[in-house]
């Protein structure tokens, strides 16, 4: 069965950001593809430094996710706002956590 994941970082109207998932499944039978669609809210931040570099690291972030349990999409995202999140508290690599405490940050 193919799959494809499309992941896009979206604002609502209220300013909240979060991570738009859209998982296609084609019907080996039919062809067809059913679409289900999830968001996942982001990692909230109190003091934005810089914002170069989010959407890198978010894919990043979703990669990664994808490369320990590729049929987890939603974990995926997950990482995927954490990483985006930590990018913007700084200028250096210094931001980023180690994955035991990545780990901690998505389980809040």
């Amino acid at each position: 069965m193919a799959k494809k994941v499309v992941a896009t970082l979206k604002t609502k109207d209220n300013g909240k950001a979060f991570a738009k998932i859209i998982k296609a499944v084609k019907s080996p039978k039919t062809g067809a593809y059913t679409f289900k669609e999830e968001m996942v809210p982001a990692v909230k931040v109190q003091n934005v430094i810089d914002t170069t570099g989010c959407g890198d690291s978010f894919a990043g972030g979703l990669g990664f996710g994808l490369l320990i349990k590729p049929d987890d999409y939603i974990t995926a995202a997950r990482y995927g706002n954490t990483l985006g999140a930590l990018r913007t508290q700084g200028k250096t690599f210094a931001v980023f956590k180690s994955l035991e405490e990545t780990n901690k940050i998505i389980q809040q």
